[in-house]
Parts: structure tokens; C-alpha cells; sequence
């Protein structure tokens, strides 16, 4: 593991300031101490953006992580931190390893999946771009990016008289039983 830069150093040493604290008291005043995220208990203040760190954070700036989410988002910004531009993009292959368990229970209730493999099979081959955006929303991305639809002879993706996938596991997925993706996620 590479030792911390300069700017983390200085940042670290800024998260133990008086100032931080009374900012981070303020937070957790404003937004109380549920998470952003995923609505459990959480006392982590993050912050959004960094445009204005050092004591002159708006509370627009910051957010209210519990420490599972707050830790999930650092996971995933540190592996797409070298294709980061201004807008913030996960890969949609990404998007189901960097979920917590937590956040997966919460995305399959409120999705209706019926378990951790169904939930992945959706995030990565279906086109319920709801859900992908809510598990993109919980990592603290703006959008996704990755197996686009097939589009049809003139471009755009036909999505109205589209057919629903009626195929089995084993012809979507032939190289894994369903016993196996189960064990595996």
C-alpha cells in the first residue's frame, strides 16, 4: 500500500480540527443520524465534494452516511478513480461487488428480487434501469455505464414491442448452474 499524500495528510489532520467537529455536530444536527443511503442508523459525515473543505462546507456539501455505506463508497470511488471525470460513472459489472450486503437486502425488498443472484442477473443483463439507478444512487454515483442494449437496424432501441426474456437459467447463463451462482453470491 502506497503512504498517504500530502493532501490526505493534510485532510486527516483537518477531520481531528475543533473545526471539523463542530461542522460534522452541525451535520448530524441538520440531517439527523440516518443514513443517506440506506436509511439505518449512521453517524459518518461525508463529504459530497471537496470544492470547499477546510471549515467553509455548506451542508449541501456533506451527507450522512452510516459506516457500512461509507465505506462501500470509498471502496468504489477509489477502484473507478482513474476513469473519473466530471460526472461520476460506475461500470455496471462494478455495481454488484461494491454493494453491501445491507444495501443488497434493501435493493432486493424494494425491487422484489428474490434473492442476491436474481439481483445481480438483473443489474447486469436486464433493462430495469430503476433498479440500476437506485444501486448506483446507494454507491454515491451519478450514472452507469456498460452493456448497452442492442439497438435495432435504425439505432434506437425498440423497447415497446420488445419480447420478454422467457429463457431458462441454464440457456442465459450456460456456463454456471444456478446452484452454483447461489453458493457463489
Amino acid at each position: 500500500m502506497r503512504p498517504p499524500s500530502d493532501r490526505q495528510l493534510l485532510h486527516r489532520q483537518y477531520l481531528q480540527s475543533p473545526i471539523w467537529k463542530e461542522k460534522r455536530k452541525k451535520a448530524i444536527e441538520f440531517y439527523g443520524t440516518i443514513c443517506a443511503r440506506c436509511s439505518r442508523y449512521g453517524t459518518d459525515v461525508h463529504h459530497k465534494t471537496y470544492d470547499r473543505v477546510g471549515g467553509d462546507e455548506q451542508m449541501e456539501d456533506l451527507e450522512v452516511l452510516c459506516r457500512e455505506c461509507h465505506e462501500a463508497h470509498h471502496r468504489a470511488e477509489r477502484a473507478t478513480k482513474s476513469c473519473q471525470k466530471k460526472t461520476r460513472s460506475i461500470h455496471r459489472r462494478a455495481i454488484f461487488q461494491y454493494l453491501t450486503i445491507t444495501q443488497k437486502d434493501k435493493l432486493i425488498k424494494d425491487f422484489g428480487c428474490s434473492s442476491y443472484g436474481d439481483l445481480a442477473y438483473k443489474i447486469l443483463h436486464s433493462d430495469r434501469h430503476q433498479l440500476i439507478l437506485a444501486a448506483v444512487k446507494i454507491l454515491g454515483f451519478d450514472k452507469f455505464h456498460g452493456n448497452p442494449k442492442p439497438k435495432s437496424k435504425n439505432g434506437w432501441v425498440d423497447r415497446v414491442n420488445e419480447p420478454e426474456d422467457t429463457r431458462t437459467w441454464d440457456e442465459k447463463v450456460p456456463w454456471m448452474s444456478l446452484d452454483q451462482f447461489k453458493q457463489k453470491f
